[in-house]
């Protein structure tokens, strides 16, 4: 593909993300109506899982996913007050963010290796097309979930020290 032009080359291309399948799973309490609140907000084939969230660096917590996870961990009185960030209640926007902090420590401690190493790899010339490849799209995925895992704890911490914290 790189030798007609149909791909761009490796150190130019954009892998700039890591995708996130966290709808409301199937038996998740209140789901037909979690769904029907979400959609109306623009969230549907998201928070049903049939397409994924793609977090980046650039925007590590979409506002559909922190919808979503704010939406699991939220009663329907809850939810149907949303209508934007600041009015989300406390308590369960910290258990969202939460555990969204847990799922990418998760995600992250199943990537074997770090920045530094990977930096080290691709300067190697040496270092064969296939592995110059994984960590050419690896690298972004894990300073995604990296940005992602930052963020969450960022507002987490925010919802404990500021007002409304417990």
């Amino acid at each position: 593909l790189l030798l007609y032009g149909f791909a761009m080359p490796l150190d130019r291309a954009a892998h700039g993300g890591r995708t996130l399948h966290v709808g409301l799973g199937r038996d998740a309490p209140h789901r037909v109506e979690k769904v029907a609140i979400l959609a109306g907000l623009g969230v549907k084939e998201e928070a049903t899982g049939e397409k994924p969230f793609v977090i980046s660096e650039a925007i590590p917590i979409p506002e559909k996913l922190a919808l979503t996870l704010y939406a699991q961990r939220c009663d329907l009185d809850q939810l149907g007050r949303l209508t934007a960030y600041p009015d989300r209640e406390p308590a369960p926007l910290r258990a969202a963010l939460s555990d969204l902090v847990d799922a990418c420590d998760a995600m992250l401690a199943n990537y074997p290796s770090n920045d530094a190493d990977d930096a080290t790899a691709l300067a190697d010339d040496a270092l064969p097309p296939r592995k110059r490849l994984a960590l050419l799209v690896r690298v972004p995925e894990r300073r995604a979930l990296e940005a992602c895992r930052r963020e969450a704890a960022v507002r987490r911490g925010a919802l404990e020290t500021g007002p409304g914290a417990d």
